[in-house]
């Protein structure tokens, strides 16, 4: 029987390759869903990528520029804000190619354009650059800030100062945020030692006229400290940088703490040989000064270019406290016999050798170019003798005068008649002189001009054992010792002592050495002069306000000031010193409004001429600028000092600026619109800044 085998073929049906089908899509949508997913977030990626580098390239632009500017140059808008948005600074260009920005003859920095970063209102926002090149240097710091302002407010350069030269960039649109904040100025005085930090640069501070106040705060100390005290040595402020001894702006202002104190630095490590001295006992603690914005204040009188005619600069221990101050020279030695002849020991001569001898000694005036000369003036003099040392050699003056000399050129034995002043001895015309001794004469009331020449005489009494003159021989070969003698054998007399003529007698020798004058002694002269340095305050036109001093005045003395002004540094248009009137008290200055300016100080002796004063510091005040100022110091650091944050009229003092910088970019991703940003903060301080 044979069998049918029947064949059977397998597939799909229609209704499994729909749902294959199906499927097949749905994995693919979800395939394409992911990749989507990723590309989007690729793309968002790459576009704050993008942002990011875009605000680095920005903030380093600004950063840049901004460092070769100088702080104290900036200015900011809208003024009087705690928050600015617009800054301008100047920059200087390398015209001549020698990798470094150019300087002028006086080494100071050529400015050639105002760079002004400021904020654009519109859709959207931008940071835009408005360059003015050529920079004009004539503006002033108001006219500096009206410059930044209109460019602010109007979006350019046009319209405002030096608008011709300016020209405006986008630097980036899409601004989110902005913001510019000068940053404080904290100052740690930690060191192991005891020392000074000299010419810290402290910040800078946009102020006008008049008087403002800085506040000190001690708000931490270094883990290595174990206190919080502070000290100021001297502070400085532009525009003129003179330096104010810190002690010197006591009293303070307020205080919260222990009251700050001048503080004794001997040794001379500290200028003036003092500090202000806070003894701070906690974190917290603070005290204010009130300082002008500009004002030259001389107290140690070290100035360059200073010069004194018959007074001198010292550091007077008497007082309290101790100071340096200006006084007369005075009440000292100004001329020596054994400076004349060079014998620094001398001897006695043969024993009563010199009896009944009128002895007449030479003092040269320093206009005869003789060795020793008079080394000073005084309203009043007194001369010492000095015998000789053997027990039985002493020295008996009858009579003594000293006269001025005939000649203040030249060497001469003669008297200009009627000069004569008896020397007296406690009174007394006789003067004792015991073995081994010296003897000072009363006050002569005879003035010296250490221009002319004196002539001292003297007789010495016939009685033995007291005719022995102490003796200098003369060491310089090409010199005259300048004593003459008339011996014993011509029988001089008072008369003789008086005579203003003794080179017409024949009996008179001239010797080669000193006979019993040792020295001339002068009081203070009748007035003496110091004229300062020449001071810069760095403004053309100073309205100059007043002049103050503080002096101690002892009866009869007088302190008297002038004043001048130049437009020259060595003062050669100012008026000469002769043709202006001295003042007496402090006061009003009417004086042209220069550049420069300088002082002189006429100090007046007592009538006696036994009395000085004592010029303590002298104040010269203008109104200064609204500018930004400089401020800087030099500190006191020690073991046991904290850390000081430093205000002026209640704000932070500007030492370097934080910019904060915030730009964005909408972009689509995940299907609807998105806002990414891109954040970016900087603290720049500008290199350039001075000192």
């Amino acid at each position: 029987m044979m069998r049918i085998r029947h064949s059977r073929r397998g597939g799909f049906t229609l209704v499994e390759i729909s749902i294959s089908a199906l499927l097949m899509v749905i994995v693919l949508a979800m395939s394409m869903r992911g990749f989507l997913y990723v590309l989007r977030g690729s793309s968002r990626n790459m576009a704050q990528d993008e942002l990011d580098i875009e605000v680095q390239v920005s903030m380093e632009r600004i950063k840049r520029d901004l460092r070769l500017s100088s702080m104290s140059m900036m200015s900011f808008a809208p003024e009087n804000s705690q928050q600015f948005t617009a800054m301008s600074f100047p920059m200087a260009r390398d015209d001549d190619g020698d990798g470094a920005v150019d300087l002028s003859d006086d080494d100071e920095i050529i400015w050639d354009k105002q760079m002004v970063y400021h904020v654009w209102d519109s859709s959207p926002n931008q940071l835009r650059l408005t360059v003015f090149d050529p920079r004009d240097s004539s503006l002033t710091a108001a006219q500096r800030q009206a410059q930044v302002e209109h460019v602010l407010k109007y979006g350019s350069g046009s319209g405002t100062h030096n608008g011709d030269s300016a020209t405006s960039i986008v630097v980036f649109e899409n601004l989110f945020d902005w913001t510019l904040k000068p940053s404080g100025t904290q100052y740690d005085a930690y060191a192991k030692e005891m020392s000074r930090d000299i010419n810290v640069p402290l910040g800078t501070a946009v102020l006008d006229s008049g008087p403002h106040t800085i506040t000190f705060k001690m708000v931490d100390k270094n883990l290595a400290s174990s206190g919080y005290k502070f000290g100021i040595d001297t502070l400085t402020m532009s525009p003129s940088y003179g330096e104010r001894q810190g002690e010197a702006q006591l009293p303070h202002k307020a205080v919260s703490g222990p009251a700050p104190v001048a503080a004794y630095r001997p040794n001379g490590s500290w200028s003036g040989n003092y500090d202000l001295h806070f003894p701070a006992t906690a974190k917290d603690q603070y005290f204010t000064l009130e300082l002008d914005n500009d004002r030259w204040e001389e107290t140690n009188f070290r100035m360059t270019g200073q010069s004194t005619e018959d007074t001198f600069v010292e550091f007077n221990e008497s007082l309290s406290p101790k100071d340096f101050v200006i006084a007369l020279s005075g009440i000292t030695t100004n001329w020596e016999a054994n400076l004349v002849t060079g014998d620094t020991t001398g001897r006695t001569p043969d024993y009563d050798a010199m009896s009944a001898t009128a002895v007449r000694v030479l003092l040269p005036g320093r206009n005869t170019g003789e060795t020793g000369t008079l080394s000073g003036n005084g309203r009043d003099c007194r001369v010492t003798f000095k015998s000789g040392e053997a027990p039985t050699q002493g020295l008996r003056i009858q009579y003594a005068y000293i006269a001025e000399a005939a000649s203040g050129t030249n060497l001469t034995m003669d008297t200009v008649a009627g000069t004569e002043k008896l020397l007296k001895f406690g009174g007394s015309t006789w003067g004792i002189v015991n073995p081994g001794t010296s003897l000072q004469s009363d006050w002569s009331g005879m003035s010296i001009d250490d221009e002319k020449s004196y002539i001292v005489s003297h007789l010495v009494y016939p009685l033995a054992g007291w005719s022995n003159p102490w003796q200098w021989d003369m060491a310089y070969s090409n010199s005259s010792a300048g004593c003459y003698v008339i011996p014993s054998n011509s029988a001089p007399a008072q008369a003789t002592l008086i005579s203003s003529s003794w080179s017409s007698r024949s009996d008179v020798i001239e010797t080669n050495c000193i006979y019993g004058v040792a020295s001339l002694m002068v009081s203070y002269p009748e007035k003496g002069l110091y004229t300062s340095g020449i001071y810069d305050t760095h403004l053309d036109t100073p309205s100059y306000n007043s002049i103050g001093w503080n002096s101690v005045m002892p009866a009869g003395c007088s302190v008297g000031m002038r004043v001048r002004s130049a437009s020259s540094n060595d003062m050669s248009d100012a008026q000469a010193w002769t043709n202006i009137t001295a003042m007496s008290v402090p006061g009003s200055l009417s004086i042209s409004s220069k550049r420069y300016v300088q002082f002189q100080a006429e100090l007046g002796s007592s009538n006696d001429g036994l009395l000085t004063p004592l010029l303590k510091d002298v104040v010269i005040t203008w109104p200064g600028e609204s500018t930004t100022v400089d401020i800087s110091g030099t500190f006191t650091r020690s073991s046991d000092y904290g850390i000081a944050e430093i205000e002026v009229d209640g704000e932070p003092l500007r030492s370097a600026v934080v910019i904060d910088l915030e730009i964005f970019d909408d972009i689509r991703a995940y299907g609807y619109p998105q806002r990414i940003t891109s954040t970016l903060t900087a603290e720049i301080m500008p290199l350039n800044t001075v000192e």
